[in-house]
This record gives structure tokens, sequence and C-alpha cells, in this order.
């Protein structure tokens, strides 16, 4: 199901934008202290909920001077971001399985834990015969069965990446936002940094004196 795997990775993807660019969002806001504000969003934001992320937030967005208006349109956004986080954690961690009486689907498992589960127990039964730490027969034909199945096709599939295509564009807009605030100018795209970069150190001279005007 190539069209299928191609959009559940699109959307892996895309969603990682969404997480990097909140981080880098909240790392604004703590500039000179993006150690610490890794650190903080993902070994204790992450843990924590929802209320508490967006009250850690706000407390760091106020004193920087971010106005109520932006502050109340990123916590909507957020809201909607944890919204989408559970699609999200469905495709991408999903137990997936196909058949041929759906060529234009995927079944995911609603239980893949149970799955797992049964598995291990039949794995560490069939090592304990062999240790002869167990008496019984060794189960190799008798593998657990998965009963219960959503059924996405490729156009669920679509309509979960465009949702997250959608968030990614509207966190970077706020992103954009944060940075002009925290640094009173517009905020670069990281590969127009670049180019800047290139283009002074094509300027520059690798002597380091200053270039006489030509004659």
């Amino acid at each position: 199901m190539p069209e299928h795997a191609r959009k559940i990775g699109e959307i892996a993807a895309h969603w990682n934008i969404v997480e990097t660019t909140s981080l880098a969002t909240f790392m604004l806001l703590l500039a000179g202290q993006e150690d610490a504000a890794f650190i903080l969003y993902y070994d204790v934001l992450k843990k924590g909920n929802r209320l508490q992320r967006n009250e850690a937030f706000n407390r760091i967005a106020k004193e920087r001077g971010i106005p109520e208006t932006i502050l109340n349109g990123l916590a909507l956004l957020n809201s909607e971001i944890e919204a989408a986080r559970d699609d999200r954690n469905l495709i991408v961690h999903a137990m997936w399985a196909s058949v041929a009486d759906l060529p234009d689907a995927l079944l995911a498992a609603q239980n893949p834990g149970q799955w797992i589960k049964d598995n291990h127990t039949i794995l560490a039964w069939n090592l304990a015969t062999k240790r002869g730490d167990a008496s019984g027969p060794i189960m190799s034909d008798v593998l657990p069965q998965i009963t219960k199945f959503w059924i996405v096709r490729l156009g669920d599939l679509q309509v979960i990446e465009d949702r997250i295509k959608a968030l990614c564009d509207r966190i970077t807009i706020y992103h954009k936002k944060i940075a002009s605030l925290c640094f009173a100018k517009p905020a670069l795209q990281p590969w127009t940094r670049i180019e800047n970069i290139r283009h002074r150190l094509k300027m520059a001279n690798p002597t380091g004196k200053s270039k006489k005007p030509a004659h």
C-alpha cells in the first residue's frame, strides 16, 4: 500500500514541524537560555497537562511583553494542536494490516498492546519450556488474533494530513510574530540566514585586509 505508507510518513513529518516550531517559540521567549528551554519543554512541560504548559508559557511571555491578543490566539491554537495529537498518535503508532477484501484501506488495530502482550506471553512460555522451567507444548502455531480494527482509507489520512499542515502554517505565523516582538525585527527563515552568511563570506577578504578599489 505505497500511497498509504507515503501519507503516514507525511503526517509524521508535518507533525514534527508542529512540535519543533512550538519548542522554537518557547525558546524565543527564553533567549539566551535555550538549553534550559529545551529541557523545560521536553522533560517538564510535555509531561504535564495542557493547562500547566500554557501557564508556564504565558508567565514567561508576559515577562517578555507579548500582547494578550497573541497569547490568547496561541492558547487556542495549542488546544487545537492537542486535539490533533490523538489522530497523529493513532496514525504514527498504529499496528497496520491490509486485507484483500479492502484494497483501498488499511486496518489499524484498536488494541495493539494486547497483541504485543499476548505475543510476549507466548515467547516467555516457549523459552521457559525449552529451559525445562515449565512443562507443556511449544506454542508455535498458536498466535494471538487481533479482531478489532479501525478501517483507514487514503481519504482519511489526507484529512488528517491537511489538518496538521494547517497547524504547521499557523504555528509558524505565531513563531514569527513572537520573534518580531522579542527581537524587534522580522525573523528570517533559516535558509535566508544561511544565504546571508554565505553572501558575507564571499565578500570577505580571506587575508582580513580591506580590499582596495581596482584602477
